[in-house]
């Protein structure tokens, strides 16, 4: 009992201290014209898997909060096709085309109470290395408001 107690203080107190360290709370949407209402709160996987791996220890000030979210993150993605030809050195007749697909991933900051007419305080536009990095930017900015409160 009295371990168990220990480890509720603990936890309390551990949770309290997160809680200090947050100066900036966001919310992240993706934007998606074929979603009732145009958007809905959803972080894509990669940037799950990278919020939940780098994010949140890069950047200690900024949390993910939806209740408490000051800020939304809203990003949105385009798959596009990349086709080449692989060439046979030895027989052109065997030169094939090579058909691959990737994400180009974009993202905006605004206020979350700022109405859709508000234009964006910081735009992150056709980042080639995806939909997580699109966010990793979106977050530094943010980082940085953070630093001046």
């Amino acid at each position: 009992m009295k371990n168990l107690l220990s480890m509720l203080v603990l936890f309390a107190l551990s949770s309290a201290a997160n809680a200090q360290q947050c100066r900036v709370y966001f919310t992240v949407l993706q934007s998606d014209p074929h979603l009732p209402g145009g958007n809905m709160a959803a972080m894509s996987p990669a940037q799950e898997k990278w919020w939940a791996k780098n994010g949140a220890k890069k950047y200690p000030g900024i949390c993910y909060d939806s209740d408490k979210a000051t800020y939304k993150v809203v990003w949105w993605k385009q798959t596009v096709s990349d086709n080449f030809e692989a060439k046979n050195v030895t027989d052109p007749r065997f030169n094939t085309t090579v058909h691959s697909t990737r994400e180009i991933g974009s993202a905006y900051v605004k206020a979350v109470n700022a109405p859709d007419s508000e234009k964006p305080i910081f735009i992150v536009e056709d980042d080639r290395k995806g939909t997580a990095d699109a966010l990793e930017k979106a977050l530094g900015f943010l980082s940085k408001v953070g630093a001046n409160k």
